[in-house]
Order: C-alpha cells, then sequence, then structure tokens
C-alpha cells in the first residue's frame, strides 16, 4: 500500500476497529506514538466555518500540488482561494472546505477571520475520525452563549454525539447523541437549544463515524463583551501550557471530566521567567464540571502563558476582556516542526507572536515570506528557560503575507492579534508534512 493511500484510508480503517473492540489507542500518552514510523499527508481537508474571509497556504508548494475551495453544502468553486499558490485569501459567503494535496506533504493551513462584534481569528480544524476533541469555554446563558459549528467532510454521512458540562457537572442535553450529517453539510447549533442556562459550558464531540471538524464561536459579557473562536483541544492532561494570555481582565476556565476532583497548581510563564501568582494557591477543580475563576492582578500587565497542572487530565483556557472584545487563549502541544502564522488575512494593527519555552532555554528562526512563498525577511528570536518573548510580526519582513516559526528546542506558540477595539489569540501547531504511524495494541 502506498503512503499516500495509508494516510487516507488509515481514519476510515481506525474508527472501524475501534468500533469493533478489536484495537484500543493508549491512554494518557503525554506524547510520541512509540513508534519512529511517520507518514507523509499527501492530502488534507479543512473545514472553514464561522468567518466571512479565509486565507490559505502552505509551507512549500510542489510540482502537482493543487488545491480546491469550495462552498458549503453546495460545492461551488472559490476561485480566488483556489490553484496551488502558496498564499491566497478572500472572502467567502459562507463556510467552505479546503482540500489539498502534495505528494511531498507541502504543510497546508487554513485560517478564517470574522468581525462581528469583535475580532476572531481562528485556525481551520482537520476533519479527522475516531476524534474527541473537547471545546472549553462556551456558554448557554444569557450574557455568556455560544454555538457549535460541525462539518462533515467524509463522502457518507457522518455522526457524532455531543457530551456536556456545567459549573454543577455533566449535563444531559437534548438530542446530544447520535447527530448526522451528511456529506458536506455545515450544520450551526446553538448551545442553548442544547443546555440553556448553563453560564459556563464545555463540549466534547465525539466522531462515531465519518469525517467531522468542530469549532465552537463564543459570544461573552463577562469578563467583558466581545467574541471568539474557541480552539479545539484534542486530549485532557495533567500538564498544559496556556500560551498567549494577553494583559485584561481575565477568567481561568477548567473543565475536569473525570470522576476525581484535584487540587491545580497555576504558574506564569512572563518576560522575566516563571512566577506563582498570589490568590491562586488553592484552586481546585471539580469532578466532572467546569470550574470558572477570575485570575488575580498578580498577573500583571505582560502576555504571559500559564502552565496548569493537576493530578488528573484536564482542560483549561483563559479569556481575556481586553479593549472592548475578548480573546481566548488554549493549551496546545510544543511545536515539533514548523509553524505557519498568518499576517494577510484582511487588515491587522498588530500581530504578536508569544514563544513560551517551559523547560530549557529554546530559540526559533522567523522566515517572513510573501504570497509567494518568496522569503522578505528572517529573525531569530531566543527564549530564556521557564519564560515567554513576545515578537511584532510586522518587522520580520516588509511585504510578508505569512511568517514561518522554526523552533529549536521545546517551544508553545501562539499570535495576538489586534485590529481597532478587537483583539484575537491565535494558537500555533506545526504544519502537517508528515504525522506518526498508528500505534495500535490488542484490546485487553
Amino acid at each position: 500500500m502506498t503512503a499516500r493511500l495509508q494516510v487516507l484510508l488509515w481514519p476510515v480503517v481506525a474508527a472501524a476497529l475501534v468500533a469493533a473492540g478489536l484495537l484500543l489507542p493508549e491512554p494518557d500518552r503525554a506524547s510520541g506514538t512509540g513508534g519512529d514510523d511517520r507518514l507523509v499527508v499527501e492530502a488534507r481537508t479543512l473545514a472553514c466555518a464561522g468567518g466571512d474571509r479565509v486565507a490559505a497556504g502552505a509551507l512549500v508548494v510542489h510540482d502537482g500540488a493543487q488545491r480546491e475551495v469550495t462552498t458549503l453544502p453546495g460545492g461551488e468553486a472559490v476561485e480566488a482561494l483556489g490553484g496551488a499558490t502558496t498564499w491566497a485569501e478572500g472572502d467567502v459567503p459562507g463556510p467552505v472546505s479546503v482540500r489539498t494535496s502534495d505528494e511531498q506533504g507541502a504543510g497546508a493551513v487554513a485560517f478564517t477571520r470574522a468581525d462581528d462584534d469583535g475580532l476572531e481569528v481562528a485556525a481551520c480544524p482537520w476533519a479527522a475520525a475516531a476524534s474527541a476533541p473537547y471545546l472549553v469555554g462556551g456558554g448557554a446563558a444569557g450574557d455568556h452563549q455560544s454555538t457549535l459549528l460541525l462539518t462533515g467532510t467524509s463522502t457518507g454521512p457522518s455522526v457524532v454525539d455531543l457530551r456536556l458540562w456545567g459549573a454543577q457537572g455533566p449535563v444531559e442535553g437534548v438530542g446530544t447523541t447520535g447527530v448526522a450529517l451528511e456529506p458536506g453539510e455545515a450544520r450551526s447549533i446553538r448551545l442553548t437549544d442544547l443546555a440553556a442556562g448553563e453560564s459556563e459550558l464545555a463540549v466534547q464531540v465525539v466522531v462515531r463515524s465519518g469525517q467531522v471538524a468542530a469549532s465552537l464561536r463564543d459570544r461573552a459579557a463577562v469578563p467583558g463583551p466581545g467574541r471568539e473562536v474557541v480552539t479545539p483541544v484534542a486530549s485532557a492532561r495533567r500538564v498544559q501550557v496556556v500560551t498567549g494570555v494577553v494583559p485584561g481582565d481575565r477568567r481561568l476556565v477548567l473543565l475536569n471530566p473525570t470522576s476525581t476532583s484535584t487540587p491545580v497548581t497555576v504558574e506564569a510563564l512572563g518576560p522575566d521567567g516563571t512566577f506563582s501568582p498570589t490568590g491562586l494557591e488553592d484552586v481546585q477543580a471539580r469532578a466532572g464540571a467546569v470550574t470558572a475563576l477570575p485570575l488575580p492582578a498578580s498577573l500583571g500587565d505582560d502576555v504571559v502563558s500559564l502552565r496548569v497542572r493537576a493530578d488528573v487530565p484536564l482542560v483549561a483556557t483563559v479569556r481575556s476582556a481586553a479593549a472592548g472584545d475578548v480573546a481566548d487563549a488554549a493549551p496546545g502541544p510544543a511545536l515539533d516542526g514548523p509553524a505557519v502564522a498568518p499576517l494577510a488575512l484582511g487588515s491587522l494593527q498588530r500581530a504578536d507572536l508569544v514563544l513560551t519555552a517551559p523547560g530549557r532555554a529554546a530559540s526559533a528562526r522567523l522566515v517572513a515570506r510573501d504570497a509567494d512563498g518568496r522569503e522578505v525577511g528572517t529573525a531569530a528570536v531566543e527564549v530564556a528557560a521557564g519564560a515567554t518573548t513576545v515578537t511584532d510580526l510586522r518587522r520580520v519582513g516588509d511585504g510578508a503575507a505569512w511568517v514561518e516559526v522554526r523552533p529549536d528546542g521545546e517551544l508553545h506558540a501562539a499570535v495576538a492579534y489586534r485590529s481597532g477595539s478587537g483583539v484575537s489569540t491565535l494558537a500555533l501547531t506545526a504544519a502537517p508534512v508528515d504525522v506518526p504511524a498508528p500505534d495500535l495494541r490488542p484490546a485487553r
């Protein structure tokens, strides 16, 4: 079987085997897959929902590469975003699908932006099978309402179950099991239709069959008015780094999906190193519930990252109110390859790259490129051990459409954007050139 067929068929095979009880994934694995084999990502489908402007690109474009952008569910081509150019951006009439192919694994990415009552910048999620991402930081009450966006991209129907948690524990939502999506269907579900009255709500989207991409558009009045796209988190962890917490009125939101309450340790990683903010000494995450609490002024006025530790796997996010808008910072894995930080995505006044080295000192090389992929500037960034560094991406190169972030050492990354009174935080992950080969074990 070719590498391409392995990449394309593996999600379908894995879903069928897991459903049949023949294979199980290793639980709570911190990183890696136990093997060294990797598969080239030759084809990728990204679902861009909830924005009115989309940018699509890749680390590099090889001969024979293709990109097709179509509207959902109609399937009409969006010509301005198609083709094999390195970078393109344009307005879209609604949700779109971005399908790319490149036999050498180009690191394809896409991003979406909206400006309704606040700047929203988000990475378009990869539609995956047998996944169960968490979306933490939503709400279904008068002062905090969110909309779940589900996109089915497989050739047949897709089915998901939705798990919900509120401040008092698990929530039995209405119509949350067996949610079916037709091929190419992009569905918006208001959380008030599932669990009305919950001011703080977390959702897990469990894909039972097919391929589904999920995201969450959030509108909050507390700690301040504004909108943001909540970043999907692949799994709960005992240790997380929430990168790019911008100054302002900040709230830490914790989901504990387990049946065990746990103490939580919160450390801040700032420009001068790691410190323990006063006022967070007795944080507890209630079992099977969402815990939201204000972060103290002892965090200071710098952009920081938070390291959150617990005895059981959690998901942590931070919602910051600043300049009349809100920005959500989410946990993410350390970069294990180059990442793409978008700049050409409508007009942006600021784009600050936030790099955090939670362990040893690390560094990154920044390469600014124009829409044709030509290098227009470079910069080197050093990050001290346990610290966070902020770099203005606009100063890396004139005319840059995007900046490639090449890590050396353990680094977590995000970009804090500002446009007018709008703010938004985009968590960065490595652009996928290859992925670990599946690591499976027999069911016991």
